[in-house]
């Protein structure tokens, strides 16, 4: 993935020096307000891109170069509100890069007009860019990078887990390997594993092989792991003439695409050898590979105990919402709190951001606390998680938040839940119906 440098502090300066307002046609915010007790400027803006700054954002331009991706030709100034609001929150384009542009030049017209436009300091501009861009502080530039845990390389093999960056984040585990066995089940010896194993492979397939763990961005994120290899059935049968074979080849599973998403699972494999009347004389399976597994917690966090809930550990917000601002340690949040999502059919594949909260009246200081964001679809079934925690850095305090993206296909109406879990605790609870609104 292409990650394009955040602009410079000159051209931050350049950008405030030349602009009045936000640059939302008919918005009026200034871009800095003054509080009314005490005469101080407080920042009211963010730097946003006209071209996303990473590939895959909203209105990427792969024939940008790194510094036509920082000027201030690509840039513009947005209030908090119109800033979230260039793109939706799952990350689609609202406005085009013309409409951008357009107002862009909007916004440097009426500087011209007015004569006049906030001069900032070298540390007010680097406020600026802080409270606009977050950064894992690694920085790729023109180069490809795959951070999806590969396919297992062999029959059975679990898949590798997924990358991750981001300050603490961690990679996935890798998936297990599955069994390989003869037709009555027993292990293969170490003899009879290396023919058996180059018969079983293909150019493409790797019968068996686990799938790859999903990545993930972001401080303190977690990828997926990988998934477990299927097992695998080889040997000779012997066969009557007049036998009749049903052979069932079981769906792969499908790798996650969204974030937090669990992997689908691969289904079973099997023969049923029928004798010439219909009787079942043999049913041979070889089990599918488990799905890639992601939220799982990094073996050197721990959950949280009954000493920490004595000392007041709960989570006191469990929140959805629109869009959400980070600054100076506080939230702002738009359109949030609601528990109804409507859809215009089924299956189909979303992303939901929310807002959780900790608070606590002590907490030993001590291993990351290790929480878990989970989705459960009508039947009950977990289908996404996002593992969070509480890092030692966090336990000075009093309380602690985390904006989370959680992401699946919705393919069903009813109520989807969304829980708070550590351990065996279940520490929080939110259900959202979902509905099915046919465009009209």
């Amino acid at each position: 993935m292409i990650e394009h440098p955040i602009p410079t502090v000159s051209t931050a300066k350049q950008l405030y020096a030349t602009a009045v307002r936000c640059g939302f046609p008919g918005c009026s915010q200034p871009l800095y307000t003054e509080s009314p007790s005490d005469g101080v400027w407080a920042l009211n803006s963010k730097i946003s891109h006209i071209f996303a700054r990473r590939e895959g954002g909203p209105r990427w331009n792969k024939s940008q170069s790194a510094e036509e991706n920082r000027s201030a030709a690509n840039l513009i100034l947005m209030c908090h509100q119109h800033a979230a609001e260039i793109d939706d929150k799952h990350g689609r384009i609202k406005y085009s890069a013309e409409t951008l542009l357009e107002w862009k030049q909007g916004q440097l017209q009426l500087h011209r007009q007015m004569s006049i436009g906030w001069p900032l300091t070298d540390k007010m501009a680097k406020d600026a860019l802080a409270v606009s861009f977050t950064s894992s502080g690694i920085v790729i530039n023109n180069s490809n990078l795959r951070l999806g845990g590969e396919g297992g390389k062999a029959p059975g093999a679990g898949g590798g887990g997924g990358g991750a960056i981001g300050k603490n984040a961690r990679g996935g585990r890798g998936g297990r390997g599955g069994r390989i066995t003869d037709l009555e089940g027993n292990f293969l010896s170490p003899d009879e594993f290396e023919p058996a194993a180059e018969t079983l492979q293909t150019r493409d397939v790797l019968p068996g092989a686990g799938g790859g763990g999903a990545p993930a961005f972001g401080d303190g994120a977690v990828a997926g792991d990988g998934g477990n290899g299927g097992d695998i059935a080889t040997g000779i049968l012997e066969v009557e003439p007049g036998e009749i074979f049903e052979i069932v080849i079981g769906e792969g599973g499908r790798p996650p695409h969204l974030p937090g998403q669990h992997g689908s699972s691969g289904e079973d494999a099997v023969i049923v050898v029928r004798t010439s009347d219909g009787r079942v004389k043999r049913t041979i399976k070889a089990g599918g590979g488990k799905g890639a597994e992601a939220g799982r917690l990094p073996d050197d966090w721990v959950p949280v105990s009954n000493v920490d809930l004595v000392g007041g550990f709960g989570v006191t917000t469990l929140m959805l919402v629109n869009a959400v601002d980070i600054r100076d340690g506080l939230l702002f949040v738009l359109g949030g709190g609601w528990a109804k999502y409507s859809i215009p059919s089924v299956p189909l594949d979303t992303i939901w951001t929310l807002v959780c909260i900790a608070s606590w009246k002590s907490l030993a200081q001590g291993p990351t606390r290790g929480l878990q964001v989970c989705l459960g679809n009508p039947s009950g079934k977990e289908v996404s998680r996002v593992a969070i925690g509480v890092s030692p850095e966090f336990q000075k305090g009093s309380n602690v938040h985390w904006v989370v993206n959680i992401g699946a296909p919705l393919d069903a109406p009813g109520y989807w839940n969304l829980s708070v879990r550590s351990g065996d605790l279940l520490l929080a609870e939110l259900p959202v119906l979902v509905e099915i609104t046919p465009a009209t």
